[in-house]
């Protein structure tokens, strides 16, 4: 009786670790699957980090660019009015009303251009 008992305890043993061995595999997987899971989206993300900040500087060269070009421009008073009276005409082009702040801000400049000529 006593090695019937034992038996079905070794039995029990035997059969509760290999469960819990087998759950642990299991579980294992699950977190390897989701570190995979994370490393890829980092690598993406790093991929995509990277491509926005080469935008970012092709960007800040063009506007330096932009910059250089408009400092060169003639600054004698009658050019600066000129150039002015051709941005208001470009945003009413773009469909800007005379009441919209750039509008409003371009024709300030136009008159205070104009009171300096």
């Amino acid at each position: 009786m006593i090695s019937v008992r034992k038996t079905t305890m070794c039995l029990l043993f035997a059969v509760t670790s290999t469960t819990s061995s087998a759950m642990a595999s299991a579980s294992l997987d699950a977190v390897n699957a989701r570190i995979a899971a994370l490393e890829t989206k980092v690598s993406a993300l790093q991929k995509l980090t990277q491509t926005l900040a080469n935008e970012n500087n092709q960007l800040k060269a063009q506007l330096l660019t932009l910059a250089g070009t408009q400092a060169d421009q003639p600054q004698t008073c009658e050019a600066r009015l000129t150039t002015l009276q051709e941005k208001h005409a470009h945003l009413g082009k773009l469909g800007l009303r005379e009441g919209h702040p750039d509008m409003i801000n371009v024709k300030r400049q136009i008159e205070d251009v104009s009171g300096q000529c």
